[in-house]
């Protein structure tokens, strides 16, 4: 299964329409943002100046979250993740 980028971290069922068709409530943060967010705690707590990292530390968050999205679509970890192994 390929992880989407813009993909909801969290999806809710919350029923089905009258075809039989699963409706998702999708709330919250795509997987991209909640991995950046995750890479720039990372970030901010290894660098104790943080001052002069500050203006491209969102920049790289990003660029940490976007190697993330690619390594995890990566055969490799796509078979790992359909064996139950990732």
């Amino acid at each position: 299964m390929k992880t989407k980028p813009n993909d909801p971290v969290d999806t809710f069922m919350i029923g089905a329409d009258y075809a039989g068709n699963d409706l998702d409530l999708k709330v919250g943060l795509t997987k991209r943002e909640y991995f950046a967010a995750l890479a720039m705690q990372g970030l901010i707590a290894a660098d104790t100046t943080c001052i002069p990292f500050r203006s491209k530390t969102g920049k790289v968050a990003v660029e940490f979250a976007d190697a993330l999205v690619t390594a995890l679509n990566t055969p490799a970890a796509a078979e790992a993740s359909a064996k139950g192994e990732g």
